[in-house]
């Protein structure tokens, strides 16, 4: 079971830098929002410690059928290939891309905490129009959270809370 302490850590820190965040509470997750991207952080046990994970679903619904599952990697092979923070992989059986990092929580800083935050959110908000038109398939996050949120009558569970 993940470091409660770090999970309140981590929960002090967006909320002393003013960052916009959802959270839930049946597994501890926080979901920071970014442009047509959003980051989940998520706690994970590694050996004695434990890992802040940091993901953004870049695109959903993609389509990995067929010889389009040699185009999607391809095309994540040469975003892993520029990236400087994060890695990107394709999800097949959700049909999902994923931008993906992971930090140390044991002696997590602010800074690295917000440093890595910023650049994973703004990777996958720059990158989820560009690998949908390079994959041929897919939908952004923010696309997918729109349509969810209009099917619920604009009222969603968890909103998004000014810390």
């Amino acid at each position: 079971m993940p470091d409660e302490r770090i999970v309140q850590q981590v929960n002090g820190i967006l909320s002393m830098n003013n960052v916009k965040f959802g959270t839930d509470a049946s597994d501890g997750t926080f979901l920071v929002p970014q442009g047509s991207a959003g980051v989940f952080i998520k706690f994970v046990d590694w050996r004695e410690s434990t890992l802040v994970g940091l993901q953004a679903t870049v695109l959903s619904q993609v389509d990995g059928t067929g010889e389009r599952t040699q185009k999607i990697l391809n095309a994540l092979n040469e975003k892993n290939r520029v990236a400087m923070f994060g890695c990107f992989y394709f999800e097949p059986d959700d049909g999902c891309v994923v931008l993906d990092y992971h930090l140390l929580g044991d002696h997590l800083q602010a800074d690295e905490l917000m440093n890595a935050l910023g650049a994973i959110a703004s990777t996958a908000d720059a990158v989820d129009e560009e690998l949908r038109e390079a994959i041929g398939s897919g939908v952004r996050a923010i696309d997918v959270w729109q349509a969810a949120v209009a099917e619920a009558g604009g009222i969603g569970d968890n909103p998004v809370v000014a810390a």
